[in-house]
């Protein structure tokens, strides 16, 4: 049956006055709704947040104080869940190890995904403004059951723009919709470890670390690849965190406002962070997202020429050929891997400093010569120099690039 495009728009206006004829009780429900969320959220009872939000986006799932309630609560909800199972294999053998660490990373999956999904639809509202103070959250992460001295003060600012102790700060933010694609490139990164993760096979290596299987361990480690398609789901990820990352770059920089911002832009004063934003800090993280993506697509490939051994100051590690990391994902294949001969590589390179036999020994037909070698290691080594040169100033703003990017 072919329906009309007129059919189509009365049904759509319809829907929309349906939506404008919202009762004031109803209203009212979702405003006390809201209210409630986010004032469980304030006092860090996320159990509460999230059933609170959740309801008020059963009446409405455009509702964008709701969506970030939600969001807020259901990412440390994920992550002390995420935590208690990692806690629990301690009690696990190898065998039930296995199946547990893959109940785990379902579990971090399907989470994330809501999660994702929420800030999908949260990402379409352009005019998103939610104010909330990050330092009042309190998150018992070593699952103690109460909040420890550094946990009292985890999500507040201790530390000036030189690095100096202050007392604990909890300003408020004012996020907005370029701290929603932040989220969506920070969310995309968490998708992308757990997707890499969930796709190998841990029997071989379990038994290998244990000796679990034949009583005592064996010479080589057997790196199954169970799942290619969750590591091109991990591939995908990663490619989807730098397109976040760009479009939040351009966001900030075309922000006109100037309110309470979590990611300042160079003409915004009103940032309750110890550090500012510079130019150097934007075109830096242009040019690092750039040189990732390089990578993924495999026009460069890893390389880790000059580097220093530990040894001394001396840059003298060699190495001609490089990680194909777009391989890595595209034509992954199962790994067996010599223990006694990448023993033998790496005591090699303590001698000849060539990298190289031990590289290819490990990643096989993914490392490659006659490939253009990507500059990021060397930068992020002139990175760690600038840190030691400069001191904690230095040092805090190298985190705080790595982490906005």
């Amino acid at each position: 049956m072919k329906i009309s495009k007129l059919t189509i728009t009365i049904i759509f206006l319809t829907a929309v006055f349906l939506q404008s004829c919202q009762t004031p009780e109803k209203k009212a429900i979702n405003n006390d709704l809201d209210r409630d969320a986010l004032q469980m959220l304030n006092e860090s009872r996320f159990e509460e947040a999230y059933d609170l939000s959740s309801r008020s986006l059963l009446r409405n799932n455009n509702n964008s104080q709701a969506l970030a309630v939600n969001v807020i609560s259901a990412y440390v909800l994920a992550l002390l869940q995420f935590r208690k199972d990692v806690d629990s294999l301690k009690q696990s053998n190898p065998i039930s190890m296995i199946s547990e660490i893959n109940r785990i990373f379902e579990n971090a999956d399907k989470n994330l995904k809501q999660i994702k999904n929420n800030l999908n639809i949260l990402e379409l509202d352009k005019n998103f403004k939610f104010r909330f103070t990050p330092g009042n959250l309190k998150i018992d992460l070593n699952g103690n059951g109460m909040i420890d001295p550094k946990e009292e003060v985890l999500t507040a600012i201790v530390k000036d723009r030189d690095g100096n102790d202050i007392d604990p700060r909890r300003p408020e933010f004012a996020f907005d919709h370029s701290d929603v694609l932040w989220a969506q490139s920070y969310i995309s990164l968490h998708l992308a470890y757990i997707s890499i993760l969930s796709s190998v096979d841990y029997a071989n290596f379990m038994f290998f670390v244990t000796g679990f299987n034949s009583g005592e361990r064996k010479n080589e480690i057997t790196l199954k690849i169970k799942s290619r398609e969750s590591l091109i789901d991990g591939y995908n990820y990663l490619n989807q965190m730098l397109d976040y990352s760009d479009q939040t770059r351009i966001s900030v920089l075309a922000e006109t406002d100037d309110e309470f911002e979590w990611l300042p832009n160079l003409s915004q004063k009103s940032c309750p962070l110890p550090m500012q934003m510079s130019q150097k800090i934007f075109n830096n993280w242009e040019v690092y997202t750039g040189l990732i993506r390089d990578l993924l697509e495999g026009k460069t490939v890893l390389n880790f020429n000059g580097l220093s051994s530990g040894k001394g100051n001396a840059e003298d590690l060699k190495a001609e050929g490089g990680i194909n990391i777009k391989r890595l994902f595209t034509e992954p294949k199962d790994a067996v891997l010599n223990i006694e001969q990448i023993k033998l590589k790496a005591a090699a390179v303590d001698s000849d400093k060539n990298l190289d036999p031990f590289l290819e020994e490990v990643f096989g037909t993914c490392y490659e010569y006659n490939k253009i070698p990507s500059p990021i290691v060397r930068k992020l080594v002139e990175m760690n120099r600038e840190t030691d040169k400069n001191g904690a100033a230095s040092a805090n703003r190298i985190k705080y690039f790595l982490w906005i990017i």
